[in-house]
């Protein structure tokens, strides 16, 4: 899925309010775009610098008398992980609730202590941890005035942070960001790391609030031969081929210290490939062009993990197991073949007794469509078109020709309301009654998503190029549709941890 497509999901994205065959193609898409994971880290960051004030907390007096009443309550194994949290000067043990992963690792000694600090405008940027593996990097950092309180609003743009190999081969950028209770977390995802990496940081502003102007630059060293050391990547080479076409590989398993890697490649087969074009010409009446047929190859895929018992261990469904045992995935580029999508899911390391098993749930696809809006466009200025199809109400308004900001194009804008299932934007191409085709364009600044009574409001703003007169007949043809299929039983037994 290309920015544009996915522009009006972010919001509803960073507000966790997101059906889950969305929630799984915008995290697949943000793990391959710094851009679009920036204005989530952003939209997140206001969120949660607009909870935590400074107000919210009581005076620093009392503060420490609340603290020293509360010390007859701490548990005796409270006080131990403070203890070893003090002992290896890491932030990871201390936090409660949150990535297990993060702990897990932490507890073995693999988390490094850097306390790097750079200062401008009387406020510290000050580096706490590194746990870095062969499958993420996790910057652990605060912001600091000069009286030496933790800011509320620890937000700063993450398109200035990469990491490098010790050459300054880039090899990571595009970091997540993470607010927890008195730190924030810079999260880069790995691939077949070196030994040694240095992580970059060039700030120019910080705040999601308020935006502030601020010089910090910093190059921190890690080393993290122990952690690769500790890690394993262990061969599965099991594949399955769906009714529909679709071949996934289990290629591997990585077991590092913060998280259990898998490694799924998926092709379509060379038949299902031609099926799918033929429909398109048969439906379409038309041979999809490069950028048709990227869009009707694509697809997602949704699995979890269970045990040998049959209970569920991790899940790509948030919180429908466990909120730390989720698995999150992430799209990458298979080198030297264009044909093929690779797959990592990352969860909670997993150290029980037995195996581990994948269950695949369903694949999601994009298909020919078989939907077609015909209207005459002179009608509409007296009456709305509308029509019902399946469960949708699809509903045109009249044309109105404007021209195009920037290039002085003249296009016919048109919108289009479609209420029911549908929660994405359709791609649309026009057809006038001669058989000609005309591209359309879909405005996403003025196409919002919205929830109604009656299911998803998808409103779209068409702009139709290089139709010179309005036709007695015009016919709105639909390219693709999302399609989600799950008749299929695949398990395949994951290789223990050595």
């Amino acid at each position: 899925m290309k920015c544009q497509d996915i522009e009006k999901y972010i919001v509803p994205y960073a507000d966790n309010e997101i059906s889950r065959e969305l929630q799984l193609i915008v995290e697949a898409h943000l793990q391959a775009c710094p851009s679009c994971q920036q204005r989530v880290n952003r939209l997140q960051a206001k969120a949660t610098a607009a909870q935590v004030t400074t107000s919210s907390l009581p005076p620093r007096s009392s503060r420490r008398r609340r603290k020293r009443k509360n010390w007859r309550r701490w548990t005796v194994a409270t006080v131990a992980t403070l203890l070893i949290a003090l002992l290896i000067g890491t932030s990871f043990l201390t936090r409660l609730g949150e990535d297990l992963g993060l702990k897990k690792a932490a507890e073995q000694w693999f988390s490094t202590p850097v306390h790097a600090s750079v200062t401008d405008q009387g406020i510290t940027l000050k580096i706490m941890d590194i746990l870095a593996d062969p499958t993420r990097a996790v910057v652990t950092y605060v912001l600091v005035d000069d009286q030496g309180d933790i800011l509320p609003d620890l937000y700063f743009e993450t398109n200035q942070l990469y990491v490098t190999d010790e050459k300054g081969e880039k090899i990571a950028e595009g970091a997540r960001f993470q607010r927890g209770e008195q730190y924030a977390d810079l999260t880069f995802s790995l691939r077949n790391p070196p030994n040694h990496i240095v992580v970059h940081m060039d700030v120019k502003q910080y705040g999601a609030m308020e935006i502030k102007p601020v010089q910090w630059s910093l190059k921190i060293p890690v080393d993290i031969e122990k952690t690769m050391a500790a890690s394993k990547t262990i061969p599965i080479h099991q594949s399955f081929t769906t009714p529909e076409g679709l071949n996934l590989h289990a290629k591997q398993v990585t077991y590092a210290p913060s998280a259990t890697r898998l490694e799924i490649e998926t092709q379509w087969t060379g038949e299902a490939k031609e099926r799918i074009q033929k429909q398109a010409r048969e439906r379409l009446q038309m041979d999809p062009d490069e950028s048709f047929l990227h869009d009707l190859l694509s697809h997602k895929i949704s699995y979890h993990m269970e045990d040998e018992q049959g209970q569920i261990y991790a899940d790509m469904v948030p919180g429908s197991v466990n909120q730390t045992k989720t698995v999150s995935l992430a799209e990458y580029t298979v080198e030297n073949d264009a044909d093929k999508q690779g797959w990592y899911g990352s969860f909670v390391p997993y150290e029980e007794k037995g195996k581990l098993i994948l269950v695949l749930d369903e694949i999601m696809v994009n298909e020919p469509a078989d939907i077609s809006l015909t209207f005459d466009p002179k009608k509409l200025s007296r009456q709305p078109f509308r029509q019902q199809i399946g469960d949708n109400t699809y509903t045109l308004s009249p044309l109105v020709q404007e021209t195009m900001e920037g290039t002085g194009e003249k296009v016919w804008k048109m919108e289009l309301d479609i209420v029911g299932t549908t929660t994405s934007w359709p791609k649309w191409f026009l057809r006038d009654d001669k058989g000609r085709s005309y591209p359309v364009a879909i405005d996403y600044q003025r196409s919002p998503i919205e929830g109604s009574s009656a299911g998803a409001h998808v409103k779209e703003t068409l702009l139709i190029k290089q139709l010179d007169q309005l036709p007695s007949q015009l016919t709105l043809l639909m390219q693709t549709q999302k399609k989600t299929y799950d008749n299929f039983q695949w398990r395949v037994e994951i290789p223990p941890a050595p």
